[in-house]
């Protein structure tokens, strides 16, 4: 027979309230974390005792009912321990015995949310309740257990758990639009990946988190969350006490050949995570978190394990979820000796960054300019408006693409992904080969680069002669590299990938093919005078070839090349940028199949028309950059 028990929890709603508020601060994400960590906890508690649990936690979203479950299969919980999590001030919150996140949070993530449900099975029972708060903010508790029997037929018992399960626990949000939006998937998967509470979780080999969106159109979307440490270097490894303190502590500090996205403080690429016993407590990079330092300091990332602190967690625990109380005075040297690690590492990569910055501001004034004039003699020789993608749109006029292509292309040949995000690229073909409805064969070489499809169907485009196909991919790991390859009636179109953690700094032009050029000292062992970055469309000239060095003279104080702005340098750098360019709109217009060249004399053939464009436009591009004072 089920027995029912209503009661109220004896706590005044304005403590209520603020408790939810500040942990859960009507965000999902961090609902999600605290319940996803205490499924782990859970596990890790059976593994302690020897047994070898399943680790799966399962996440699903009803967005028709704004309601989301968290399942697992590990412990399970009895009436009596039910209520201890439930209760302000019970026992569990006291003890704070788990070994994840903040170790509680379960009545935290319900009441800031909305209302919740519980279903917990255990040695044969289950326990339910239902966790609320009534019209003036007083939560209330509804708690029924009952033997499993009386359960087999009901649908929660279908959809939570197989007949197999012994134990295990469900629990239900539903979440009061007057709080807070019902999230988008693709938002909750980017923020659960990138919550660095979970990060340690999403790498255990003996965990599966997977979550399952039911849109409001009754589609089912699926996903199996993951976690892929950045490809890095160990720039530091070092066991030691913690200054002024008895603390031991083990640090791991990791540089990332890619700088790493800090979007907020829970959700974040970069950081020391510091860990206690193995737990997640803090995540931080000191004083080089804010402002301009996080500039230089952004590559890095880590772990500093301070096993001391397991007896301190009331202590040096903040109450809100913010990590560590940094006026607690261990933190405060803990903060002290991550920062003093750090130190040598950013200033490294400040002085980097400070040398590489050689433009001069009438250097970087005569290369905007100049971006403008090559541009315009692109769209003279072209006879073509250039823009990087089929959906740009100049007000409510579809802008045309760049060219009619001769075969299968990606409109780029490279492109930067950024970390979970699905991105689209676009492949165009020549209608006339082509045509509505064929599909595109697609794949990866490379690693931790998803795609969403296997193949992609072409679609006539609003302009003449041109279809296209959208590609979804998914970088899972910063600094991955992979090519995506497509393929079509004997055709074959390669676009390199490469994984971000942030976005680049310079998108490719949407005014035209080019942005300004720019004079980089990065380039070092590149034989050549420039290079043409076609992800940045930039003309990036080489300051450190032999020839160029003699030229430019040495960096003053401020960084810049002492000769950069002389008439010399000038007139040396027009030639290069005019090679360059000249061999670059080659190139598109044989690609387009507007220019027919000597198939037996390629070479020659290309080096006449390049001398066409120099007899035609060198003399502007020099004249644009020796003229302007």
């Amino acid at each position: 027979m089920a027995k029912t028990n209503e009661e109220d929890l004896n706590i005044h709603p304005s403590i209520a309230v603020q408790s939810a508020h500040e942990t859960i601060r009507v965000d999902v994400s961090r609902a999600l974390i605290e319940l996803i960590t205490n499924c782990d906890d859970s596990y890790g508690r059976l593994e302690d005792n020897g047994e070898k649990p399943k680790g799966i936690i399962k996440i699903s979203f009803d967005e028709s009912k704004r309601k989301f479950w968290v399942i697992d299969e590990a412990e399970g919980m009895d009436e009596k321990t039910l209520r201890e999590k439930l209760t302000f001030g019970g026992r569990s919150e006291q003890a704070k015995s788990g070994r994840g996140y903040f170790q509680r949070g379960l009545k935290q993530a319900i009441l800031g949310l909305g209302k919740g449900e519980i279903f917990s099975l255990k040695n044969g029972d289950i326990t339910s309740c239902v966790l609320y708060s009534d019209k003036d903010d007083s939560p209330k508790l509804e708690v029924k257990t009952q033997h499993l029997a009386n359960y087999e037929e009901e649908p929660f018992r279908k959809n939570f758990w197989n007949s197999e399960t012994t134990n295990g626990t469900a629990v239900c949000i539903e979440i009061n639009p007057e709080i807070t939006k019902y999230p988008r998937s693709n938002h909750i998967l980017n923020r659960l990946q990138r919550g660095w509470p979970l990060r340690f979780i999403l790498q255990k080999p003996t965990r599966t988190v997977s979550a399952e969106f039911i849109h409001s159109t009754n589609e089912i979307e699926s996903k199996v969350l993951s976690y892929f440490e950045p490809i890095s270097s160990v720039i530091l490894q070092e066991k030691i006490t913690i200054p002024n303190t008895k603390l031991t502590a083990v640090l791991s500090l990791k540089k990332s050949k890619e700088p790493l996205e800090k979007s907020s403080e829970d959700y974040r690429d970069s950081g020391i995570i510091i860990t206690i016993d193995g737990a997640p407590a803090d995540c931080t990079l000191g004083k080089y978190d804010v402002g301009d330092a996080y500039t230089y300091a952004s590559k890095f990332f880590g772990q500093l394990e301070v096993p001391g602190l397991k007896n301190l967690r009331n202590q040096v625990l903040d109450s809100g979820r913010d990590g560590l109380r940094q006026k607690h005075a261990l933190v405060r040297e803990i903060f002290a000796y991550i920062e003093k690690a750090l130190k040598p590492f950013v200033d490294e990569e400040r002085k980097l960054a400070q040398s590489s910055n050689i433009e001069t501001e009438l250097t970087k004034e005569k290369h905007e300019k100049l971006a403008k004039l090559l541009n315009n003699l692109a769209s003279d020789y072209l006879k073509e408006d250039f823009e990087p993608d089929l959906t740009t749109k100049v007000g409510k006029k579809p802008v045309p693409p760049k060219l009619i292509p001769e075969t299968i292309r990606f409109t780029y040949e490279k492109r930067k992904i950024k970390l979970n995000d699905e991105e689209t690229i676009t492949i165009e073909a020549p209608e006339k080969t082509y045509g509505f409805g064929s599909f595109v064969r697609l794949k990866i070489e490379g690693s931790n680069v998803v795609l969403k499809e296997k193949q992609a169907q072409l679609i006539t485009s609003q302009f003449p002669g041109i279809c296209y196909g959208r590609v979804v991919v998914t970088g899972k790991q910063v600094g991955a590299k992979a090519s995506l390859i497509a393929e079509c009636k004997g055709a074959k179109a390669v676009c390199l990938l490469e994984v971000v953690s942030q976005k680049p700094d310079s998108e490719p032009s949407a005014k035209g093919m080019f942005n300004p050029p720019r004079l980089v000292d990065t380039l070092e062992g590149v034989k050549a005078y420039s290079i043409f970055e076609e992800t940045k469309s930039e003309i990036q000239i080489n300051a450190k070839h032999p020839v160029l060095k003699n030229y430019l003279g040495k960096k003053n104080e401020l960084g810049a090349y002492e000769r950069e702005d002389s008439p010399e340098f000038n007139s040396l750098k027009a030639e290069i940028v005019s090679e360059k360019f000249f061999e670059v709109l080659v190139k598109k217009k044989k690609e387009s199949g507007r220019l027919q060249l000597d198939e037996k004399n390629q070479y020659e053939s290309t080096m006449n028309e390049i001398n066409e464009l120099r007899l035609k436009y060198g003399q502007a591009i020099h004249r644009q950059l020796l003229e302007m004072k």
